[in-house]
């Protein structure tokens, strides 16, 4: 039997570790993650790679395969490291570990990569974890650690079986899990209670309330009512928003993302990093989402122009919000009660688009104003890119809350000191660089086609620059700015057009 005196004691242990790592102070153990205690600081990433950072200095052998793995782990505790970098190190470990670390602590180090990929939901490291807690349930009985590893089973089970959940917020696989053995419990309680039950008087009572039925994977009900419906505006603004209210929207799925890769790579050849690290984000999930991301880089470098490639390409309907001089909450919508009341961009994008999933694009996000006057876009940011605030995001508009959970957010900036430190805390940051001269015939094939877009022309006019074309743009730009470019090849067009409509003497 258990002891109640135990089962406290080891409880009060649990909370007391579990403390320690939702502060930062203690780096969670193998089986503190396998048992869903919480991320260090409640951020998976910086986990990741502070565990990297730790068992890169671990290796100090000089034997085969020292040197590779040192590398796998020093690659993992990168900033933006993803998904790919964890089955590289896994695979390295599995080839070398035992003989370079040992069995018992390379074991360890494996099942922990197995953990991190399956926070980042890939399938086969779940069914891994959820095995690997009952067999710990079974291992400790009659301790506390039992309940705790049957709960994080059936929560990563859930993950499992439905998905949707983000990396940064581990606690909640434990909570999905007790949501489950509470139900249980409810359920075998009923059914020792005694059969006879004594008469009621079927007009006495009250109908049941019908429960809420959970999302079916794939979709998401990001609006289920609106406030004072059955009132004059309320009414209107009701029927305003009716083709979202109560529907489950769909979350985009993931597509052929090698083909994405390839496309972006082709036409933003300096970018191979930053593309493999958000598509690793996506790649482990059969639904598309990403961490949000800030891509940090100079001006005019192409930011702006990836983002919107980036999400095209994913099949992704995005809008951009020009950050520049934002002074006010116009972002996070205004109260009915105003004239100038209006829906948060949000929920603009979810009724436009009648997706759960779209993406906004943060342009500029360092030049938003930090004046509170009349409300703060970063204030707005830091509530709607929350995990849990997420979930119930209340949008002034139609007094009721949002679920924004679905929604893909990407900033630039050019300067990450002037975003607060606690939004950049809430976003990764990725350095972003600068086309070299190397890269002008390929970036300068795809800047002719938009311009040629944007002109109305045919496509004939966008064919290959001509080698003295190409000559006379490596004079003028050795690389750096997009936008220059830009500027240059719009002066190529012009040079054609002028060609084409010359008239020939007689």
């Amino acid at each position: 039997m258990f002891s109640p005196d135990a089962i406290r004691r080891d409880l009060e242990r649990l909370r007391a570790r579990r403390r320690n790592i939702d502060d930062g102070k203690s780096l969670p153990s193998t089986k503190d993650l396998l048992r869903a205690s919480g991320y260090l600081g409640g951020d998976m990433y910086w986990d990741m790679r502070t565990f990297a950072d730790i068992a890169a200095r671990r290796v100090r052998s000089k034997k085969r395969g020292a040197s590779a793995l040192k590398t796998g782990f020093r690659n993992l505790a990168l900033e933006g490291a993803g998904l790919n970098d964890l089955t590289e190190a896994r695979d390295l470990l599995k080839k070398h570990g035992d003989t370079v670390l040992g069995a018992k602590t390379a074991a360890s180090f494996i099942l922990r990569c197995e953990l991190y990929a399956a926070s980042l939901e890939h399938p086969p490291a779940l069914e891994l974890v959820v095995r690997e807690c009952l067999f710990q349930a079974i291992a400790t009985p009659r301790s506390a650690d039992t309940f705790s590893y049957i709960r994080a089973a059936l929560g990563w089970l859930h993950i499992w079986r439905y998905g949707s959940f983000r990396a940064d917020n581990l606690l909640a696989i434990g909570q999905l899990g007790e949501n489950v053995l509470e139900a249980a419990y409810s359920a075998w309680d009923a059914l020792r209670a005694p059969t006879a039950q004594p008469a009621v008087d079927a007009t006495t009572t009250e109908p049941r309330k019908a429960m809420p039925q959970a999302d079916a994977p794939g979709f998401l009900t990001v609006l289920a009512h609106v406030a004072n419906a059955d009132m004059t505006v309320g009414r209107k603004i009701a029927d305003e928003f009716k083709a979202i209210l109560k529907r489950p929207l769909p979350i985009a799925p993931v597509g052929n993302l090698q083909k994405v890769r390839e496309t972006l790579i082709a036409e933003f050849p300096w970018t191979t990093q930053v593309t493999n690290t958000l598509l690793g984000d996506i790649g482990a999930t059969p639904h598309i989402h990403h961490r949000p991301t800030i891509l940090l880089g100079a001006p005019g470098c192409g930011k702006s122009r990836f983002c919107h490639r980036f999400y095209t390409l994913l099949g992704v309907p995005s809008r951009t919000f020009n950050c520049g001089g934002v002074a006010d909450s116009s972002f996070s919508g205004t109260a009915r009660q105003w004239s100038s009341g209006g829906p948060s961009l949000p929920l603009t994008l979810f009724r436009s688009f009648q997706i759960a999933s779209p993406a906004i694009i943060l342009d500029e996000l360092e030049k938003a104003s930090t004046n509170r006057t009349n409300g703060s876009l970063f204030d707005a940011l830091l509530a709607m890119t929350e995990p849990e605030s997420a979930k119930c995001w209340y949008d002034p508009y139609i007094q009721a809350p949002l679920n924004l959970t679905g929604l893909l957010w990407m900033g630039t900036a050019n300067d990450i000191e002037d975003v607060p430190a606690v939004l950049r805390d809430r976003f990764r940051v990725l350095q972003f660089g600068a086309p070299a001269a190397d890269h002008l015939e390929s970036l300068a094939r795809a800047l002719m086609a938009e311009i040629v877009i944007e002109r109305g022309m045919r496509t004939e006019w966008a064919r290959p620059l001509t080698w003295a074309e190409l000559d006379a743009l490596w004079a003028v730009w050795d690389g750096g700015s997009v936008r220059a470019l830009k500027r240059y090849l719009e002066g190529v067009l012009n040079a054609r057009e002028a060609e084409a409509t010359q008239v020939e003497p007689n």
